[in-house]
């Protein structure tokens, strides 16, 4: 049971690959010292986007549709509708740990590690 449960999961995540939902994210700073992470157009990373504690984040996101129009941390009770050219999400400097995005219809999932 669990070996088809694996299969499952890792075929879905191709198909999500090859459509585009599963995409990567790049990160800067800007002037004032905040760490900005540019998320690709679909509106995920995958597998993971870094970022150093302590210091205040910026996630850019670009249009999403379909299953990443909008995106939503739980643990940190943020929704964001992507829907009308993206959207701009500011964390404040976050404790060490892995904090989960996840899509409106709780298929696409990244996490933003944070250390």
């Amino acid at each position: 049971m669990q070996s088809r449960l694996v299969v499952l999961v890792v075929s879905v995540l191709a198909i999500l690959s090859v459509a585009g939902c599963a995409q990567t994210a790049t990160g800067s700073a800007d002037a004032d010292g905040r760490q900005v992470i540019e998320v690709s157009s679909q509106g995920t990373f995958e597998p993971a986007a870094t970022a150093k504690a302590g210091q205040p984040i910026r996630l850019e996101f670009g249009p999403g549709g379909g299953c990443t129009a909008a995106i939503k941390f739980d643990q940190l009770g943020i929704y964001e509708d992507l829907t009308d050219g993206g959207g701009t999400v500011e964390l404040p400097a976050l404790d060490p740990g892995q904090y989960s995005l996840i899509c409106q219809s709780d298929m696409v999932m990244g996490v933003l590690v944070v250390e």
